[in-house]
């Protein structure tokens, strides 16, 4: 072969061989820069772990482990992480969500915040993913969306959810009372007295959904049944003040002033901000007025 022929070949490997390493380097570099890049799959998972380590699961940031897997799960589903410490991880979800049911319950009036709710429910859509076929979970999952979605003025989504968690636990009380109390701020309250009724047969010891029960049927006018709700309320939380405001409501209405100033008296002595929507101070204006009158 010519000299020529073999040095032109020589270039052409040569050249060939430089190509071949120069994307080899440039592959490598892409590789390192998408590994290195905080939204990776690799770098989601180690803070995904690192915040589960610390025990930041679900605080609301940006940087709690629930942002991090939520990313993760739409790169990398498969990803290992995501189903780590499963075990460990759904108590202290569920834990979370219910710390939040449990404060909805003991109150009277909704002074949960919007974040409270967001909480419990990437809790439970965080626990949902890890069990989905667990329906009481799902059930939580969409009762804590529905009151989300009433928070931000979502009424039909709001609806829908409620609904969607008493299809998925029939047992559970909290989206009875609640679904009822939606539609009885929509005036509908012939339709909220059959949850407030099943939410009763669900968990007996529970005051709100009578007192709740009372206001239904004194909306409908019909004031004597209402008031054995509200009586049937302060036997269940005798020390709980809104019941016996409605029944000195009620009592007034009816010009039974010495009952009515009695039921008034007794909402001033267990007045208790966090339970009570009441202006203390209409109540001892009423108080005053009719002791006027006797």
């Amino acid at each position: 072969m010519p000299a020529t022929s073999r040095s032109s070949t020589k270039i052409i490997i040569v050249a060939f061989g430089g190509a071949t390493i120069l994307l080899i380097a440039i592959i490598g570099l892409v590789s390192l820069r998408r590994n290195s890049s905080p939204n990776s799959p690799d770098n989601l998972a180690a803070s995904l772990r690192k915040s589960i380590e610390s025990g930041r699961l679900v605080d609301g940031s940006s940087d709690d482990a629930y942002s991090y897997f939520t990313r993760l799960n739409v790169l990398d589903p498969q990803n290992k992480a995501i189903n780590e410490g499963k075990t460990r991880l759904l108590p202290q979800l569920r834990q979370l969500g219910d710390n939040v049911f449990r404060k909805r319950a003991e109150l009277s009036i909704e002074i949960l915040s919007e974040q409270d709710w967001i909480k419990a429910q990437h809790a439970y859509e965080w626990a949902h993913t890890l069990e989905p076929a667990d329906k009481a979970i799902e059930a939580r999952w969409k009762y804590a969306s529905a009151n989300v979605a009433k928070t931000q003025g979502r009424r039909a989504d709001a609806e829908s959810n409620f609904n969607t968690a008493l299809q998925l636990d029939s047992s559970w009380a909290l989206p009875q009372n609640d679904l009822g109390y939606l539609w009885a701020s929509s005036k509908r309250y012939s339709d909220a007295i059959p949850l407030y009724q099943r939410a009763i047969d669900l968990q007996p010891d529970w005051d709100i959904p009578y007192n709740n029960m009372g206001t239904a049927h004194y909306y409908n006018q019909n004031d004597d049944v209402a008031v054995e709700w509200y009586k049937r309320a302060v036997e269940v939380n005798g020390q709980w003040a809104t019941p016996h405001a409605w029944l000195g409501t009620i009592f007034e209405k009816k010009k039974l002033t010495t009952e009515a100033i009695q039921e008034y008296q007794t909402t001033l002595n267990f007045y208790n901000p966090s339970r009570d929507r009441i202006i203390t101070a209409d109540i001892q204006k009423k108080i005053s007025l009719l002791e006027a009158r006797r």
